[in-house]
């Protein structure tokens, strides 16, 4: 699905089902696994990273960080 939406060749996945997820990668025609976590909702997560580098609240820090990687991103 990320390749079909994104037309990457080989996107970083992350997997969410409730407080869990889990990070894929396609290597060599199979996706690895490269983090997870069975205690911290990925939401949480982004709000305390959005905490740790300054960013607000408004209108949500997922939004916030979203748009601050799009900074970091080559253009073509």
């Amino acid at each position: 699905m990320g390749r079909d939406i994104t037309g990457a060749q080989n996107p970083v996945v992350l997997y969410v089902s409730g407080g869990k997820h889990a990070s894929h990668r396609l290597l060599r025609h199979c996706y690895r696994i490269f983090g997870e976590t069975l205690d911290i909702a990925v939401g949480n997560c982004l709000d305390r990273f959005a905490r740790v580098i300054n960013l607000g609240n408004d209108p949500s820090p997922g939004y916030n960080i979203e748009q601050e990687a799009k900074m970091w991103v080559p253009t073509s």
